[in-house]
């Protein structure tokens, strides 16, 4: 009863007062659910210190639950210790190597440690089990352009149904490219960032810029080099960008 009572809490996103009843289940029954579900509301609540301990403990009660080593690679994200992170990830996929879930925080937390081409392998093996994840064409997209490889990049972000297509996929767009010189399409890419759902505020403050006459969207280095700047500058303000939409957190 009192971890069903957590969990009701959990759902309506009141994760505050989910904390004592899963105490209480947990005083019950020490089981893996109770220190799981109370690591994901203190992680919720960005305590993410003390919601490493309680799946700590989940996992201690249950080695392979897949959503457990999942919640602590993302704590330890959280808390940028991206080789741990890293470690939680490839434990999952070693239970179970078709969690894409896995295999796109893999990507990402591999971005954060500047390992580009890891961090490419995993997206590619992550679009091969969902292709039409426009998160991972986002993170195979930053990992080419951190290499350099702006085609293979503009392929990849092309790449897909085009009902997968959002603002970020789009401002990635423009960056490729621009480092392509393609600086018309690229502009209407950042047009397009401006205006999805949600915007990219980086893309709408350009666009207001260059509208306005500040910049010539035409003009080599202008707009794209005062946005961007060097590709691995936009990498880490684009993922920063890309957590924040998804996870609630800015990490530039």
């Amino acid at each position: 009863a009192w971890l069903a009572k957590g969990v009701a809490l959990a759902e309506l996103e009141r994760y505050d007062e989910a904390i004592e009843p899963y105490h209480k289940a947990i005083e019950l029954n020490p089981d893996a659910a109770g220190w799981l579900n109370l690591g994901i509301a203190l992680s919720h609540l960005e305590s993410y210190e003390a919601a490493l301990e309680a799946i700590t403990k989940a996992l201690d009660q249950d080695p392979s639950s897949i959503e457990a080593w999942l919640e602590k690679g993302a704590g330890l994200d959280a808390l940028a210790l991206y080789e741990g992170a890293a470690e939680a990830y490839r434990k999952v996929l070693s239970i179970q190597p078709t969690d894409a879930r896995a295999w796109e925080r893999l990507g990402y937390t591999y971005l954060d440690l500047s390992r580009n081409k890891a961090a490419q392998l995993a997206f590619q093996r992550g679009l091969q089990l969902r292709p039409a994840s426009a998160e991972m064409r986002v993170g195979a997209g930053t990992a080419l352009l951190n290499q350099g490889r702006r085609v293979e990049a503009l392929q990849v972000l092309d790449s897909g149904p085009r009902a997968a297509q959002n603002s970020l996929v789009e401002y990635n767009r423009a960056v490729a490219l621009y480092r392509l010189k393609r600086e018309t399409e690229a502009f209407k890419a950042l047009q397009a960032a401006a205006k999805g759902n949600p915007p990219v505020e980086e893309a709408q403050a350009a666009v207001k810029s260059i509208e306005s006459g500040n910049m010539v969207a035409s003009s080599p280095g202008a707009w794209a080099d005062h946005w961007f700047g060097r590709e691995t500058k936009w990498s880490q303000k684009f993922f920063g960008a890309f957590l924040a939409l998804l996870l609630g957190s800015i990490l530039l």
